[in-house]
């Protein structure tokens, strides 16, 4: 049965037609002179892998450089303060006025420190805070109630505010433990050698200042000598001596020691 059948094929194929390659090579060829719905494509454009790639740079190098710029606002000193109640603080802000640090100079100031939670707190809180602690602790007194507050900040103008205001608040907390202060301000005109001059002495710029000054006018109380001295007895040696408490060209505050 198989082979009947193969015999059959064969024989059925020997009786097609045969190509001729000839007439397939002579055989003209229709050219197409437009797509039809087969043949067309739509041209889609691609886009660019270094356009991508630069849109992605600029985008994270701006991102990058935002938050740098924040960073160094939000963690640069623009304003200082030194409080000095015999004990020495220094206080620094940034330029959105954001507290960076509570520092004392001394074992006073250290001891105070201690008990004092300044987080979250403005310039000014944080002052009447260490003026209470230092009143508790009995660093602050009506025999020892001199405080001396310096101030240095970028603005000038800002200087002049924020003098006036913790000077208030110090005030105040002094005026609610019973003591009635001598609280006397000054503008800091600081430098590197101030700066550097005050950790080496362990006294704050303000402190260094006044003694500074007190030094010009006396040569014989060298700064060495000064930083043995209690504030309150720096002040009676600038007030017998007629010597001016440094303010940077705002103003003059003379030294009023109780008689």
């Amino acid at each position: 049965m198989s082979r009947r059948l193969e015999e059959s094929l064969r024989k059925s194929l020997s009786q097609l037609p045969q190509a001729d390659l000839g007439s397939i090579i002579n055989t003209d060829i229709i050219k197409l002179e437009r797509h039809n719905y087969i043949t067309r494509q739509e041209y889609i454009p691609r886009k660019g892998v270094f356009g991508r790639v630069l849109f992605t740079a600029v985008s994270s190098a701006l991102i990058i450089g935002g938050i740098c710029v924040w960073l160094l606002q939000s963690r640069s000193v623009s304003t200082m303060v030194t409080l000095d109640i015999n004990a020495g603080f220094i206080i620094t802000a940034s330029s959105g006025g954001g507290l960076l640090k509570v520092r004392g100079v001394d074992n006073a100031a250290l001891s105070i420190l201690k008990n004092i939670d300044y987080s979250g707190l403005s310039l000014t809180d944080v002052t009447g805070e260490l003026v209470s602690a230092s009143a508790d602790l009995h660093y602050l007194s009506n025999e020892n109630h001199y405080i001396l507050i310096s101030v240095w900040d970028k603005d000038q103008g800002k200087a002049q505010l924020l003098l006036t205001g913790i000077s208030g608040a110090a005030n105040r907390a002094a005026a609610a433990a019973q003591i009635n202060p001598e609280v006397l301000g000054q503008y800091l005109v600081t430098d590197g050698s101030l700066e550097q001059d005050a950790q080496r002495l362990g006294v704050t710029e303000g402190r260094l200042q006044l003694m500074d000054t007190v030094s010009k006018y006396k040569p014989s109380y060298t700064t060495d000598l000064l930083t043995r001295y209690s504030l309150e007895n720096l002040l009676k040696i600038a007030s017998a001596a007629d010597i001016p408490l440094p303010v940077s060209g705002y103003q003059t505050v003379s030294a009023k020691p109780a008689s």
